[in-house]
């Protein structure tokens, strides 16, 4: 299935609500375990980009972005949030 031109801002745009969700629950948590909260929402957006992936048979290696490198993304944003906290 060949993407849509507009395809690649699309996942940038998706990316960038899914960061600002998890921007704005690191921010309002408490303190003792807000990195905790925004790790596991991260790996959970992640997750979620992985299954619409799958389900809607995006290819893996792409030129564009795609639901694949949103799901890497949270994974890396995850992981880094992890090691700072």
């Amino acid at each position: 299935m060949p993407a849509e031109p507009s395809s690649s801002l699309a996942a940038v745009g998706r990316l960038f609500g899914r960061l600002l969700v998890v921007w704005a629950l690191w921010a309002f948590w408490p303190r003792v375990s807000r990195g905790d909260a925004a790790a596991v929402l991260c790996v959970c957006l992640a997750a979620g980009c992985a299954v619409a992936a799958v389900l809607q048979g995006e290819p893996m290696v792409s030129t564009e972005l795609n639901r694949w490198f949103e799901a890497l993304i949270l994974f890396v944003v995850a992981a880094f949030i992890l090691v700072l906290s």
